[in-house]
């Protein structure tokens, strides 16, 4: 991530984070309809694995600071490029349950999730310092051929390098 600090309180980052998501979906929550000829027949499940790349754009406001501490909130948005996307569908056909796999790929989602979280920090001298992050992926559409609303959840673990300072 780089970012920019605005002030003594404000910052602003961009990131790029690559995810492996698996998940289970039902009909309910994927949409079979206009993506392959699965949308003629009944869908009962659903189960994928995809390559996502990550750009979140955050806002960072330090709430509470000491010599050695820092801590933020944090919002944002992201945006998601499904790399590549593995299904297996399952569904029914001549009275039977049947299986088939399918792979897409290079779908791009702008501003698909809301972000929620939180920043903590500890100096270790001038120039580095250890981050830890959680945050919430919140669905503003869906994302991904089936255009599921994936919430997620995440810890990132960071070091921070601030150039200049000696």
């Amino acid at each position: 991530a780089a970012g920019y600090s605005i002030g003594k309180r404000s910052a602003v980052t961009i990131g790029f984070n690559m995810h492996r998501k698996k998940y289970t979906a039902d009909t309910t929550h994927y949409n079979t309809k206009g993506s392959s000829y699965f949308s003629y027949y009944k869908v009962s499940e659903i189960e994928a694995v995809c390559k996502v790349y990550e750009i979140p754009l955050m806002y960072h406001y330090n709430i509470a600071s000491s010599k050695k501490y820092n801590y933020f909130i944090s919002g944002g948005i992201a945006s998601y490029i499904m790399q590549k996307e593995d299904y297996d569908y399952y569904f029914n056909y001549g009275g039977a349950l049947r299986k088939s796999h399918r792979t897409y790929t290079k779908n791009s989602h702008l501003f698909a999730s809301a972000l929620l979280g939180a920043v903590a920090e500890r100096k270790l001298n001038k120039q580095f310092t250890l981050q830890l992050s959680p945050a919430f992926a919140i669905p503003l559409k869906g994302i991904g051929q089936g255009e599921v609303k994936l919430y997620s959840s995440q810890l990132l673990v960071g070091l921070k390098y601030t150039p200049g300072r000696k």
